[in-house]
């Protein structure tokens, strides 16, 4: 989570448009995973087949997430997109049969509050609009089919060639988009370069991370962990681009990692 909470900062400042952006991250990631595929000769017909679903809602909560921006606050995606948890709740007891409860509810739902609290105390640009709620709401829910699609996934695919056909199909809803949006495409110079590199490298630390513990852990875990995301995202801006935390935001972000670690504690506890 901590590796994925670095792409805000990598991001600030960048020439590219944020769908270019997206795209080359994807690119370079894929590039890395592919190459690793076929050296080991892993990558088959049937890692493309298994994780279809999961690369096509992977690459529509990001398409979705970027229009919204567009035409809503950066307030309003964020509160929406940080209620990823509660649909990965359901999808948890009913398609994977994993035991929810009250306590875990009421860490989940703590942490919830402090981070929708962490994201509002935050300045934010941009005016409301339904439309762009809509496809806020849109992208919060393809990213949870993400986790699904991909913890099915994972029972038949080790995390390297599960990231291989993830990348696949999330560049195959992508690239057409960025083809036609009219944006440049080609990093301008050998910072930009740089800076997609590092990006692609987020996504090959980050999100193999996030798949590899995708396989081992409940659902309902991976949905709490995502909270962290939005504290740490802050933290990093803090101390690498000089932007402040108020006070209300640290202590948003004090009850998130608090409720993080009683889940955990609580889990442990009821694993023994």
């Amino acid at each position: 989570m901590l590796s994925a909470s670095a792409t805000p900062v990598l991001v600030a400042g960048a020439s590219l448009e944020a769908l270019a952006t997206s795209a080359w991250r994807l690119w370079l990631a894929g590039l890395a995973f592919a190459i690793v595929a076929i050296a080991r000769r892993r990558f088959t017909w049937q890692c493309l087949r298994l994780t279809v679903w999961a690369g096509l809602s992977f690459g529509a909560a990001t398409a979705l997430f970027f229009s919204a921006l567009q035409l809503t606050s950066v307030a309003n995606a964020s509160v929406i997109s940080v209620m990823q948890p509660l649909p990965l709740l359901v999808a948890a007891r009913v398609m994977f049969g994993e035991r929810i409860g009250l306590s875990d509810l009421t860490w989940i739902g703590v942490a919830l509050g402090g981070s929708v609290f962490m994201v509002i105390a935050a300045d934010s640009s941009g005016s409301a609009d339904f439309g762009g709620d809509v496809l806020a709401a849109g992208s919060m829910l393809a990213a949870a089919s993400y986790f699904v699609f991909g913890k099915r996934a994972r029972e038949s695919l080790d995390t390297d060639v599960f990231m291989t056909g993830l990348l696949f199909w999330t560049i195959v809803v992508i690239t057409p988009l960025l083809l036609v949006s009219g944006q440049a495409i080609v990093p301008p110079d050998a910072k930009e370069w740089l800076r997609m590199a590092s990006l692609a490298g987020v996504v090959v630390l980050g999100h193999g991370l996030i798949n590899f513990a995708n396989g081992r852990l409940p659902l309902a875990a991976i949905g709490l962990f995502q909270l962290v995301v939005p504290g740490f995202a802050a933290l990093l801006a803090w101390i690498f681009l000089d932007q402040s935390i108020t006070v209300w935001q640290a202590l948003a972000m004090a009850v998130v990692l608090a409720s993080l670690a009683g889940h955990t504690r609580y889990t442990a506890r009821a694993q023994a």
